[in-house]
């Protein structure tokens, strides 16, 4: 397995910015140039003020290509011209840049279009699904899928082009295999890993900061209960399900155990995104019409030293997003030794382990609210936090991630030592006789979620359901039975107890219990053409008309009350009164000077 042979890998992506796809294809070239391979990096579009650390610090070598192709037509087409930019650069590498720099194997992930112009080369090709990129595109009228129809069809072709697809969940898997039936060929499941520099800060840190250090306006106490909750600011994200659980919490508690409680909200947010800047809004809304407004502390846009003490200073992560893909902020809690409640449905199933290192909970205020009041008792959750630790090292860590990716790479190439060849090998070609076996991976490629009680606005897999379903039928009665979504599994891995990486896949099952949210409704309505690119609209002028009526003007700015915004600075937080809107019109300075929060994006897709 040490001895493995170097390798020339390019990585081709279309926006290299700050979000969990990006965390993702870097964590993979770091962890590919810790073995010695050369690394480098082919994209639409690189700002190295807005990038992780590892490119701002010119780790990899990063070639733009296509830039100068607008991303949208009037604020529309952004997803055909997403394609199109892909398509171009695709095209000059293949002509001009290929036959010099000779890769051994490249990685693809996002938009496929790039894989049949490396194949029509030779090239080996790896394709990461993080989702099926059309799930993104909410649905719409007759031009709306007339438009879509092509795009749709170049993804399924790109993609079965791949010599290797990857996935980055079972639960990915099982969308992945309804919404392209006609791909046959086997998928294989690489679960995210947590950053080694970020895993190091969590080992090396030496004092553990208070909640009063980090926000002033939560007064330390004694037996305080601190929830938190990281994600996005995006309706997908269904943040108002943690104010709602924390609502019934409130009336499941006595008075004394209630003053203990406090909830933080911290987000990812973009001032120049009009989603962004109204669900922010509507939660701030919601929080005070529930009066909550004073357990709740919403913070926008964290650095990673603050998301570090945060995580270390509370004492449970609210993770409230349904059917995620997969999630990584669980697993940052979980090296922070901190349960985690999350909702029963897509990654985290797979990444907590309900009772023990956390609590799966149905996505509703009453599920949650139980789940909740378990976490006051400070040795039930402290248990929770150390079995968290351990499974997170059992089986999400960085060395297994590490060793994962080479040997996929290894494979790809037809390389590699024989007992790597065996470990990937034998679960890329299972024999019949094998797959009949083991009901539960057959299983995973034929009815794997249960779609009765899903509803057609919130499940993904529902938005393609009646589209598939003759595909489906077609795809089972001609499809060969070795080819099944298996995972890669490391050598020295365990298959004791509850793994997510064994070679059996178990059975997922997604039920809908979900409340009604007045938010969600809202933004179901709305027309967005593509969500995947929706946040990166120039059209920053829709902002400044959503702005609540608790809202005052000063210094050119949008000031709301009781909001507060962490500080830059690890050691430092602002005050509650918070800036969350610039106007962009009346200042000189850069873009990432101006909008100061805009480049402390969260990391792993916060």
């Amino acid at each position: 397995m040490e001895n493995r042979k170097k390798h020339k890998v390019v990585f081709i992506h279309p926006d290299l910015g700050i979000g969990g796809a990006e965390r993702l294809v870097l964590d993979v070239a770091v962890a590919l140039a810790e073995k010695g391979n050369e690394v480098s990096f082919v994209t639409n579009h690189f700002d190295k003020t807005h990038a992780f650390q590892e490119l701002q610090d010119g780790q990899f070598p990063v070639r733009v290509v296509g830039d100068w192709i607008p991303r949208s037509v009037c604020g529309i087409c952004q997803a055909l011209c997403a394609y199109l930019r892909m398509i171009f650069l695709a095209l000059v590498y293949v002509l001009f840049i290929d036959k010099e720099e000779k890769p051994d194997v490249y990685f693809i992930d996002q938009i496929p279009m790039a894989v049949p112009f490396i194949k029509w080369t030779g090239g080996k090709v790896i394709y990461y699904c993080h989702h099926p990129d059309l799930l993104a595109s909410p649905p719409g009228g007759r031009l709306k899928k007339i438009y879509r129809m092509p795009i749709n069809w170049l993804e399924l072709k790109g993609t079965s082009l791949a010599d290797i697809i990857l996935v980055n969940s079972k639960y990915t898997a099982s969308v992945f295999r309804k919404t392209f039936p006609q791909i046959t060929k086997d998928i294989h499941i690489l679960y995210p890993t947590i950053s080694a520099s970020y895993q190091n800060d969590i080992e090396n840190y030496n004092k553990i900061k208070t909640i009063n250090e980090l926000v002033p306006e939560i007064k330390t106490t004694k037996d305080q209960v601190i929830f938190l909750s990281i994600n996005r600011y995006h309706p997908a994200k269904q943040l108002e399900l943690a104010l709602s659980g924390l609502e019934a919490l409130k009336n499941k508690l006595s008075p004394n155990d209630w003053q203990r409680v406090h909830l933080i909200m911290a987000g990812g947010y973009d001032p120049q995104s009009s989603i962004n800047a109204k669900y922010f809004i509507d939660l701030v809304t919601l929080a005070r019409e529930k009066n909550l407004i004073t357990k709740v502390v919403f913070l926008k846009s964290l650095s990673d030293d603050l998301k570090v003490d945060l995580l270390l200073a509370c004492d449970c992560l609210i993770y409230t997003p349904i059917n995620e893909h997969f999630g990584i902020v669980p697993l940052e809690a979980m090296s922070a030794a901190k349960p985690v409640i999350a909702c029963n449905s897509g990654g985290p199933c797979e990444t907590v382990e309900n009772e023990v290192t956390g609590f799966l909970c149905e996505p509703n205020a009453t599920s949650l609210a139980a789940a909740m009041s378990k976490i006051l008792d400070k040795n039930n959750s402290t248990k929770m936090g150390n079995e968290g630790k351990k499974r997170l090292q059992r089986y999400f860590s960085y060395s297994i991630f590490v060793n994962s990716i080479n040997d996929v790479v290894g494979t790809v190439l037809n390389e590699g030592s024989d007992q790597s060849k065996e470990d990937v090998g034998s679960e890329m070609n299972l024999t019949e006789k094998e797959v009949g076996k083991n009901e539960n991976v057959e299983n995973l490629s034929g009815d794997v979620i249960n779609l009765e009680n899903a509803e057609m606005n919130n499940d993904p897999v529902e938005q393609i359901k009646k589209k598939s379903e003759d595909s489906v039928g077609k795809k089972d009665s001609l499809s060969p039975q070795k080819e099944h979504p298996i995972e890669i599994k490391n050598s020295n891995e365990s298959e004791e107890g509850n793994s997510p990486r064994v070679n059996k896949v178990e059975k997922v099952e997604i039920t809908k219990t979900e409340e009604k949210s007045p938010i969600k409704e809202e933004f179901q309505n709305e027309k967005v053409v593509d969500e995947q690119v929706a946040e990166e609209s120039s059209d920053r002028s829709l902002v400044s008309n959503q702005v609540e009526p608790n809202v005052s003007e000063s210094k050119n700015e949008l000031l709301v009350e009781g909001i507060m915004e962490p500080s830059l600075d690890r050691n430092e937080t602002k005050s509650a009164t918070t800036t969350f809107l610039q106007n962009e019109t009346a200042s000189n300075s850069p873009p990432h000077e101006k909008v100061e929060l805009a480049d402390e994006a969260l990391a792993h897709d916060v």
